[in-house]
């Protein structure tokens, strides 16, 4: 971080982490913001899953048969994890077992429209562009950290 802020300046940035990674940080981040996700609670994803309708009716079936299932569904990730796997199982495993191999985003169209609204990239009809040739090169120049898979 401290190499881009010296070649862009001050930049927006946001950094993502779950609370016991970031509490073991050697150096702590000193940062203006902080958001902390809690845990969902059952009526939360009760709701959820009923207004989502039909799409989501395997969810709720699931849900009333299954006690473990209640606490995998805590955190938003893994309820929307849940709901694409009963929307379109194939292409939610795909996605799903490329990101956890660090290969892709798990959500395209979310990690391009961040990208978007942050200034790295712009619209332009239907695609995105880099908003600069430099921040295309740079990202394309680094070795990219496949294979390895993500903490569960």
């Amino acid at each position: 971080m401290a190499s881009t802020r010296q070649q862009h300046g001050l930049i927006p940035l946001v950094v993502c982490r779950r609370v016991i990674d970031y509490e073991e940080l050697e150096v702590a981040l000193h940062l203006p913001k902080a958001i902390y996700i809690h845990p969902l609670s059952r009526p939360q994803v009760e709701n959820y899953s009923t207004k989502a309708g039909k799409p989501l009716e395997g969810v709720r079936i699931t849900l009333d048969n299954d006690s473990t299932l209640w606490e995998l569904l805590k955190t938003p990730l893994m309820l929307d994890v849940a709901a694409l796997t009963y929307q379109n199982p194939t292409a939610f495993v795909l996605r799903f077992l490329l990101w956890r191999y660090n290969y892709a985003p798990l959500n395209y169209v979310h990690f391009l429209d961040y990208a978007a609204e942050r200034l790295f990239l712009r619209k332009v009809g239907g695609g995105y562009i880099f908003i600069h040739r430099m921040l295309l090169e740079y990202f394309a120049s680094r070795e990219p950290e496949v294979g390895k898979a993500r903490p569960s």
